[in-house]
């Protein structure tokens, strides 16, 4: 089955972009599946990681009263300079949870130690 998938970034004022997380969009099952990263002091400071470190609840609360694709909508529509999210992208996929699984090991993962 085809299934979308985005990339959230974090940019700190005058520093690198950082991908912190995937957003895996199963159209077919209205399903939005999200994984960040765990560890953000090492890309933000104490103020912005406290933050960082509440967005995976807030995405899912909102996946919840928005729906999956109003979610993603509202995303692009509102997200701010620190916060980005790449246009999404369309795959195939036979297991959306390993396909998260890769795509962050590949997007996310692979980029943590070019953020230190």
């Amino acid at each position: 089955m085809d299934i979308e998938f985005s990339v959230l970034s974090f940019a700190k004022p005058g520093g690198p972009v950082v991908p912190i997380g995937i957003l895996l969009f199963d159209r077919p099952q209205q399903q939005l599946r999200v994984r960040l990263r765990a560890n953000w002091a090492d890309i933000a400071d104490r103020d912005d990681a406290e933050i960082l470190a509440c967005l995976s609840d807030e995405l899912v609360q909102l996946g919840k009263e928005l729906g999956a694709q109003g979610l993603l909508e509202y995303l692009n529509d509102t997200l701010s300079h620190s916060i980005r999210i790449t246009d999404a992208k369309t795959i195939f996929s036979t297991n959306p949870d390993a396909t998260l699984d890769n795509l962050f090991q590949v997007h996310v993962d692979g980029n943590q130690n070019n953020a230190s």
